[in-house]
């Protein structure tokens, strides 16, 4: 059956309409029917208070619904899910957190207020011809959706997932989906620690939301662009790469909107001014030296693996460091460059006592050599040992402490052309910085590395002595 839908203007003028329709006819009022007298001035004072409440408070009510437009819907509304999945909406009066992401795929907004269920993410389908500004006021429209439920800008009901398995955004067509309306500054970040935002349950009313998490203590390697801080919160480079962090340093404040992806709640700061009271851990240490005591010489590169053959090079290439300083002293911070200025740090405590070796390994899943008693530490797996030609540098700041070029084409005198054979300088010695820059105090390997069926002698001086043909 269908309805008509009256406003409050129609609706009074009806009612005004049917009770000077009842006078003219001479029909009695409900006063005079009830004491048989014509109502007095007090009743008809009551009357019209009461039909101007009703008629006012519906008039405004009605107004607002037949607009056809969702004046006054808010991102919490969508957030909370007043507004469905699927469905078009308008925001009005919403503030840019962020810019958009280098790779077109979107930027956050915020209601004014901010706090929880305020932030959303749009999504704005690699588009790069929309530009935003952190800070500016504007009308959005687009389309509700769960990204996690079938891909980005999905808005499909299989499979059913919950809200903390999908991340909720507003897909939006182009650059006429944004008008401009305004400036302003953003809310206050919302204060939350780390176990928050580690735990799905209580950090899905922070989806979308710019957070701050303070006096933080970084608890993981830096891997592909993130880092877990205390509590286990991950930060991670939608918009910065923060790839100076190091295991155990700290930060007084890591500021960002929190975005979802991969079952995970991420901080993610916007540019280096998000990140503040910064605190490196590589100036402590118990050893006699710490990684900044160090001077060129005071480390030198003794063993390369290369080219391992019985496993694969991201799991079983290694570099073979010998401590020359004379005293001991933690590798915590050392820095490692190839030729292509890939960057590998030491993380974490590496405790060397003088003359004695360490060996650092690409960080992998499955290290492929166990070599049991020996001071050893993963690196980056950015940094690459090529099989024919490279350099590697060790280096702390601007001090470089190492450098070794190698060249195992055939011209150069380098022994690397047998894969599974390490490169080793024989005997090392105080000025095994100097002895490892001539190839000739270089050769093949003959020790035997555990039951693997290479050959090479990591952690532990090498019995080959060199100049020694790898062929014998």
């Amino acid at each position: 059956m269908k309805t008509m839908k009256i406003d409050g203007s129609t609706l009074r003028t009806l009612a005004l309409g049917a009770w000077t329709l009842t006078a003219a006819m001479g029909c009695p009022s409900a006063d005079k029917a009830e004491t048989g007298k014509v109502a007095d001035t007090g009743d008809a004072d009551a009357d019209t208070d009461t039909d101007t409440d009703t008629d006012t408070d519906t008039d405004t009510d009605t107004d607002g619904d037949d607009s056809g437009e969702p004046t006054g819907t808010t991102i919490q509304d969508v957030q909370t899910g007043v507004v469905a999945t699927g469905e078009a909406v308008v925001l009005e009066g919403v503030i840019v957190t962020s810019p958009k992401t280098p790779t077109n795929t979107g930027f956050f907004i915020v209601d004014p207020d901010g706090g929880a269920y305020s932030g959303l993410w749009v999504y704005t389908s690699f588009n790069p011809s929309i530009e935003v500004e952190v800070g500016l006021v504007i009308t959005i429209s687009g389309v509700v959706g769960e990204y996690g439920s079938g891909g980005s800008g999905d808005t499909g009901e299989e499979p059913v997932l919950l809200d903390t398995e999908t991340q909720t955004q507003l897909a939006i067509d182009g650059v006429d989906s944004i008008e401009v309306t305004g400036e302003a500054d953003l809310p206050t970040p919302s204060t939350v620690d780390g176990a928050t935002l580690a735990d799905p349950a209580t950090a899905e009313p922070y989806e979308g939301v710019v957070v701050q998490v303070n006096d933080v203590t970084v608890e993981s390697s830096y891997v592909s662009g993130q880092f877990t801080i205390s509590g286990g919160t991950v930060v991670s480079d939608l918009f910065y790469d923060a790839d100076y962090v190091r295991l155990g340093d700290g930060f007084g404040r890591i500021v960002g909107p929190v975005y979802f992806a991969d079952g995970t709640y991420m901080i993610e700061p916007r540019d280096s001014s998000d990140l503040t009271g910064y605190r490196d851990t590589c100036g402590f240490c118990s050893t006699e030296k710490c990684i900044g005591d160090l001077t060129a010489g005071d480390l030198a590169i003794t063993e390369l693996m290369i080219d391992p053959l019985y496993c694969a090079d991201t799991d079983c290439e290694y570099i073979e460091v010998y401590n020359a300083s004379g005293g001991s002293v933690d590798l915590n911070c050392l820095t490692l460059r190839d030729a292509a200025d890939h960057l590998g740090y030491v993380e974490g405590t590496l405790e060397l006592a003088s003359d004695t070796y360490a060996v650092l390994t690409r960080r992998s899943d499955e290290p492929g050599y166990a070599i049991s008693g020996v001071s050893q530490s993963a690196y980056r797996r950015g940094v690459s040992l090529n099989n024919d030609y490279d350099t590697i540098t060790l280096s702390y700041g601007e001090t470089v402490l190492d450098v070794v070029t190698y060249d195992t084409s055939g011209e150069g005198g380098w022994p690397g052309e047998t894969p599974g054979r390490s490169m080793v300088l024989s005997e090392p010695s105080a000025t095994a910085a100097i002895d490892n820059d001539d190839p000739a105090n270089w050769c093949g390997s003959f020790d035997s590395l555990g039951t693997t069926g290479d050959r090479g002698s990591p952690g532990t001086a090498s019995s080959t002595a060199c100049p020694i043909s790898v062929d014998e």
